[in-house]
């Protein structure tokens, strides 16, 4: 094989060979042990040794050829995931579902991701303006879901109001039975969904009364 040019030789890679060379060993045939496998440099910048001259090897012997190929890019393996959902959590003061002016965002409510079939993935906090954000999910399946039962003091005993009552960026999206959103799938045509949002509120029961007058329930 014809050696390519401007590429270093990689020494002291061992290379076993079975073959009838009778019993001499390097210093036999005339090789100095130090040149018969120089070593690599530590530092990958510095040139790396030449091969002994030709004439030096050993007669009988097999193999021919071994180089680094530095303009080959390093591999980096599998890049991470990138998919990612969210994204607000309200308090809906008139319980209708939908995001009204001037409804604030509940702060540090537990938000848990959970796959379609309900296993656990991930669990983040609202922040101080009701947000919520959780990424380098992998590709599949994907729901939230607030504990209704362990809600901050701030949406003590509420629940999400109706669900898909308006536009998807400003409605609530949870089941008010379960706290859960439907799933979602997040992968190649779809990396981020940040529009699963939930309002929680107290629903109402109207009193028949004189003045109309109702009641949270």
């Amino acid at each position: 094989m014809r050696r390519p040019t401007g590429l270093a030789t990689a020494a002291t890679l061992a290379v076993t060979c079975t073959a009838a060379l009778g019993a001499g060993s390097a210093a036999a045939a005339g090789i100095d042990p130090d040149e018969a496998a120089p070593g690599i440099p530590a530092n990958q910048s510095d040139p790396l040794p030449e091969f002994p001259d030709p004439a030096r090897r050993a007669p009988n012997h097999l193999g021919d050829y071994v180089w680094l190929d530095r303009n080959r890019p390093p591999r980096t393996g599998q890049p991470s995931a990138v998919n990612r959902l969210g994204d607000y959590v309200w308090i809906d003061s008139n319980h209708n579902g939908q995001q009204d002016a001037p409804e604030p965002g509940a702060p540090e409510v537990t938000v848990t991701v959970l796959t379609a079939a309900g296993a656990e993935v991930t669990s983040t906090t609202t922040d101080a303006y009701g947000t919520y954000q959780a990424g380098e999910l992998p590709d599949g399946d994907y729901q939230v879901c607030v504990a209704l039962k362990n809600l901050p003091p701030v949406v003590a005993e509420h629940m999400p109001g109706p669900p898909h009552a308006g536009q998807d960026t400003a409605d609530s999206d949870a089941d008010p039975a379960t706290g859960c959103t439907e799933p979602v799938r997040l992968g190649p045509e779809h990396r981020e969904d940040r529009t699963l949002d939930i309002g929680l509120g107290r629903d109402y029961v109207w009193v028949d009364k004189p003045k109309g007058r109702h009641l949270p329930r």
